[in-house]
């Protein structure tokens, strides 16, 4: 699931026209921002904040609802937001088809996007936004 919801937000024009690039490829990530150049900016870190894995009496469903973290990494504010509202846009519309072998419902809110401060990385200024959506996928 966490691969597929990368690879989704990758292939989505709107969201990777808008990501800075690490190795030739949009920088969103999964639990980390693999890169500080100026050229990596934005750059987006997915973070699964509850897998929600659904049991029934016998197994594991196949069907999941999990909560996850998107932290927009940006050199300005607006670049953060701009980011972080295409991400929402694309995982709140209804897909098309599967990705990787996993099919996405439509995703939701849950909170954001908000402002997560900003820091200073040597030379850089660095600002944050925080969007948390749940996302509900069936293998």
């Amino acid at each position: 699931m966490e691969f597929a919801l990368r690879q989704r937000l990758r292939a989505a024009e709107a969201v990777s026209d808008l990501a800075g690039t690490v190795g030739g490829e949009a920088a969103i990530d999964i639990g980390e921002r693999k890169s500080n150049n100026v050229s990596a900016f934005p750059a987006v870190v997915q973070t699964v904040v509850e897998p929600g894995r659904i049991y029934n009496q016998s197994r594991r469903q196949g069907t999941r609802k999990g909560l996850f973290r998107y932290e927009v990494f940006g050199l300005n504010a607006d670049s953060t937001l701009l980011l972080a509202e295409a991400i929402a846009d694309e995982l709140e519309a209804e897909p098309e088809a599967s990705i990787a072998g996993v099919r996405f419902q439509r995703g939701i809110i849950f909170a954001g996007p908000r402002n997560g401060g900003v820091e200073a990385l040597g030379d850089l200024t660095i600002h944050r936004r925080i969007l948390d959506m749940e996302i509900t996928t069936k293998t």
